[in-house]
């Protein structure tokens, strides 16, 4: 994400483009019960539990909620969110498909500027 941020702050990427390529990337996160699903951890009856559940709290995550349904750990959630974020595209995949554009020489130089 700071990525993109870095190109809209330095005007290599207008407001709309940098909204939609974070908005694209942000969707393509897997939610966290199907992850879990996928794995095994939970079923397609504990994710609706957990959904039924967060209907009342909408605040709570649903990691948060299933711990406090006693349908996962802590740990389990732990590992879940792990899972879910190497799922996730990295955002240069997603820059690189609605751009066009190579990211590598903009990350190239976007690392540059932070490591000086």
């Amino acid at each position: 994400m700071e990525f993109i941020l870095y190109l809209h702050r330095t005007q290599q990427l207008g407001d709309a483009a940098a909204m939609h390529i974070l908005q694209t990337w942000a969707a393509r996160r897997p939610l966290i019960g199907s992850v879990a699903v996928k794995k095994g951890m939970l079923s397609v009856k504990d994710v609706m539990a957990i959904v039924s559940a967060q209907a009342v709290a909408p605040r709570r995550r649903f990691g948060s909620t299933a711990v406090a349904l006693g349908l996962l750990t802590e740990l389990d959630v732990r590992r879940l969110l792990r899972e879910q974020a190497r799922l996730q595209p990295e955002i240069t995949e997603v820059f690189e498909e609605l751009t066009g554009r190579p990211a590598q020489p903009l990350v190239e130089a976007w690392t540059g500027q932070l490591a000086a």
